[in-house]
């Protein structure tokens, strides 16, 4: 009895150690597949059409250009601030109307409490880059690379060596794939309001 128990243990393991390399692999599949059509959409000489707004009472604004190319939607590039000390772009790309995958930028900046020797108050850069890779509507990879920094001239390095991390971020990942479908329909400076200011 001890010899079956262990036996069906053994095949349960192999199973489901199969299942695991099966599942890596389609993923890596399809996130090749993605990074091609992504090189695709970066190559092609597009059509594209810009709309933006600012709020008239407050901090909200946002901009928003459509890509089109041979009639449809392939790109969309979403910037907006909800305040006055951070900002959003989103980069969204499309294959026949659907969404394959999306790379966020939020920057974003903060009084550290110190005072710098010339009198001014010290602050802090921070930047959060999310890399949304999608199949079938569902979010099947999000990599993400986190920084902050005094000194913001540093920035662009200090991103150009972290790491892309893979995360789980569910809260993140849905709203990005919500406004990724919600821009699909926005064709006017109202619209893109409309998305923002209720």
């Amino acid at each position: 009895m001890r010899n079956t128990i262990t036996i069906f243990a053994a095949v349960a393991f192999a199973f489901s150690a199969f299942a695991t390399n099966a599942q890596a692999d389609w993923v890596e599949d399809a996130i090749k597949d993605i990074r091609v059509k992504y090189s695709q959409i970066e190559g092609w000489k597009k059509q594209k059409k810009s709309y933006e707004f600012e709020a008239d009472d407050g901090p909200e604004s946002a901009s928003m250009t459509r890509y089109t190319y041979n009639g449809q939607v392939v790109q969309i590039d979403l910037g907006y601030s909800l305040g006055d000390h951070g900002a959003v772009n989103i980069s969204y790309y499309y294959h026949n109307g659907q969404l394959f995958f999306a790379f966020r930028s939020a920057g974003s900046w903060s009084f550290t409490g110190k005072q710098l020797p010339n009198g001014e108050s010290e602050t802090m850069d921070s930047v959060t880059e999310d890399r949304l890779y999608f199949k079938d509507n569902q979010v099947i990879r999000l990599l993400r690379k986190d920084v902050d920094t005094k000194n913001p001239d540093d920035l662009g390095k200090i991103l150009a060596k972290a790491q892309n991390l893979t995360v789980e971020d569910p809260g993140l990942a849905g709203d990005v794939q919500q406004k990724g479908f919600q821009v699909l329909n926005v064709k006017s400076s109202a619209g893109l309001r409309s998305l923002f200011i209720q």
